[in-house]
């Protein structure tokens, strides 16, 4: 399985933000759309890094003024992206590497969805029960045997 068929399921919106939006505008964006993490966008279709719950909370944990300070004082530059022919079994290394929750999905260098950890983990429990279910068929003599 692929990133791409993630994307065939969940869809490929993504919620954006702009670098020069106030950390009190991504924390409203957050809350509203209940993700949690936005793209950061300033380009159409380009990523130019990413800001999540934890990012926000811990600057709230310091007291900081969300008002004052805008998403690029904050954000993740240096993003990890992947691509829809990416596997999940690959995907789901980086991320738990990484010790990141979200991907930003990009075609030819132009966004065209994300997805998170739990998008991975789900699709992951999928094709495993599926193998189990068709390994289960196939030793009960339930499933087609192709002839020799």
């Amino acid at each position: 399985m692929k990133i791409k068929d993630i994307l065939i399921h969940k869809g490929s919106d993504v919620i954006t933000v702009s670098s020069r939006a106030s950390l009190h505008e991504a924390f409203c964006k957050i809350n509203e759309t209940k993700v949690g993490a936005l793209v950061v966008v300033d380009e159409p279709g380009q990523c130019g890094g990413i800001i999540t719950e934890r990012d926000l909370m811990r600057e709230l944990y310091q007291n900081t003024h969300l008002q004052s300070k805008q998403v690029q004082e904050i954000m993740t530059r240096d993003v990890v992206i992947g691509d829809p022919c990416d596997k999940i079994e690959n995907v789901m290394a980086k991320m738990t590497e990484g010790r990141f929750r979200h991907l930003p999905v990009c075609k030819n260098g132009i966004l065209v969805g994300i997805v998170s950890i739990g998008d991975v983990v789900k699709a992951a429990l999928h094709q495993a029960n599926s193998q189990v279910s068709q390994l289960r068929d196939y030793v009960t003599g339930v499933a087609d045997v192709p002839a020799i």
